[in-house]
């Protein structure tokens, strides 16, 4: 049973727009709207590899309720908790092919403390309703909205560890280190969240390797470090592994990240090097794409992996 938690859900719009200029008229390209949010898009690409999930989001205003018409018709189980601020707008502006990308994000919120002790309720009372019966795993991730403490993820992980559930979380700043005093089962940060944690800038694939391992040791907490086309490293207590990124033509990295995560979750049960070259495979099958738009099949997302080596390096 996989669940997932969105503080600050988007309606995501993508444009292209190889000339963009600030303070003037700009004729755009290709334009699309989707539902965005990283827990939101785990709960997508869970979905896609045929895995039910339930996506806890905290949802307010029309744009909450056409991303939440936009979710329940890709499949996604949502339970919503409503706000009374609505739900942000991101935009994203897309050159050269997507090799280029602006984003312009809404901060989200402010949300009132009644309405997120609603969204913790819903969540104990679904957990404490499924008992032991079920396996958990609770992914937590997406950035942090207006009125809501930085250590929300530290007390999520704390209550979910004590009903039994592993718990995964992706976010940066002072969210990630906040959370990971409370010991989740794997972090999932890219290069910059990673160095932000250690408190250094990661600048090779090596600095990565290493900083993943640092954090590991020091903690006990599992990493899954991922730095877009350089590929990603595991350090836990199954070792070090480490994993390639295949050459493709990437249109929109949007989501690339959460796929990965997912994907990884999914295979985790036929190994680690198998989960690696999953995620990286489904990763690359999302970038290939326009926008925030998901691969449309298990077979999409693993067209990649004879491309991919993962290797124990520790």
């Amino acid at each position: 049973m996989y669940i997932t938690l969105t503080l600050n859900p988007a309606l995501d719009i993508s444009v292209s727009a190889d000339d963009a200029q600030v303070g003037r008229l700009n004729i755009t390209g290709s334009s699309s709207i989707s539902c965005g949010g990283k827990g939101i898009n785990v709960s997508r690409a869970l979905r896609v590899m045929g895995e039910n999930s339930t996506a806890y989001a905290l949802l307010g205003g029309e744009p909450g309720r056409i991303l939440a018409g936009m979710a329940s018709r890709e499949g996604v189980s949502l339970a919503v908790t409503r706000t009374a601020a609505p739900t942000r707008i991101n935009i994203k502006v897309i050159a050269d092919g997507g090799a280029r990308q602006t984003e312009l994000n809404g901060r989200g919120g402010p949300i009132a403390e009644s309405e997120l002790i609603g969204l913790f309720r819903s969540i104990k009372d679904d957990l404490d309703r499924a008992g032991a019966s079920e396996s958990v795993t609770a992914v937590l991730s997406g950035s942090i909205p207006q009125g809501v403490e930085k250590s929300v993820y530290n007390s999520l992980t704390a209550m979910l560890r004590s009903r039994g559930a592993k718990v995964v979380v992706d976010a940066s700043g002072e969210a990630l280190k906040l959370a990971a005093e409370a010991k989740p089962d794997l972090i999932k940060p890219n290069a910059a969240e990673l160095g932000g944690l250690i408190g250094r800038t990661i600048e090779s694939f090596g600095g990565l390797v290493d900083c993943a391992c640092e954090f590991y040791r020091n903690t006990g907490v599992s990493v899954l470090a991922t730095s877009g086309g350089d590929g990603a490293v595991y350090a836990g207590k199954e070792g070090v592994w480490t994993v390639n990124t295949p050459k493709i033509t990437m249109k929109s990295f949007a989501g690339a990240g959460d796929t990965f995560l997912a994907a990884f979750l999914y295979r985790l049960r036929d190994g680690l090097g198998d989960a690696l070259r999953f995620a990286a495979s489904a990763a690359a099958a999302k970038v290939e794409l326009e926008g925030a738009a998901m691969p449309s099949s298990l077979a999409e997302m693993a067209k990649h992996v004879g491309e991919i080596r993962a290797e124990k390096i520790g």
